[in-house]
């Protein structure tokens, strides 16, 4: 039934379209490097270049470059997905995780205050500013972002182990213990 949707879709739709949803057929299936092939060729069809509706090929993209470890190229296309549409959240959050694995926190940490800007109900973008906090040294901060996160989703489980580390590092063992065990009791692996 799903390749019959596909090729009634492919068959009816512009070439752009139909590239693109090859490119996420083929992602799906875990083919990187010919999901990067396929949105390369929608964007080379797009018949203008500054279209706003670029911004999700871009990100697409990026995430596929993502998983090739070709994580300059992946930044590139979160930067031109956010040149096309600048309130595009999830190219913050990606970018933002992209400098984190580089060990490149001030650029995560002002990715992910921008994604928090445009998405403040959001746990995940602040347990995952609060996890870089830690990795500078801004243990407090880290303690805020990760105390909004719990504020915000009581069982979202990485928040407390990350708050754990900051509290751990600040020597203040009591609350420490007390966020990793209730982290683990959300089924966080400490290890």
């Amino acid at each position: 039934m799903m390749l019959y949707l596909m090729a009634a879709t492919l068959t009816s739709c512009s070439p752009e379209t139909n590239s693109t949803v090859k490119a996420i057929y083929l992602a799906k299936l875990g083919e990187h490097q010919k999901a990067v092939d396929g949105f390369t060729k929608t964007i080379s069809l797009a018949p203008n270049q500054r279209d706003p509706n670029l911004a999700s090929t871009y990100y697409y993209r990026a995430c596929e470059y993502a998983q090739l470890k070709q994580y300059d190229r992946a930044i590139d296309d979160c930067d031109r997905c956010l040149g096309l549409n600048p309130r595009y959240v999830s190219a913050y959050s990606g970018r933002g995780s992209l400098y984190d694995s580089l060990g490149q926190y001030q650029k995560a940490i002002a990715d992910y205050s921008q994604w928090i800007s445009l998405s403040s109900k959001d746990a995940i973008a602040y347990q995952r500013r609060g996890n870089a906090y830690t990795a500078i040294g801004q243990y407090q901060k880290s303690i805020d972002d990760c105390t909004t996160a719990i504020n915000l989703d009581p069982k979202f489980a990485l928040s407390y182990a990350t708050r754990a580390t900051a509290y751990k590092l600040l020597k203040n063992d009591t609350l420490a213990n007390s966020d990793k065990e209730m982290a683990s009791k959300l089924g966080y692996v400490f290890k």
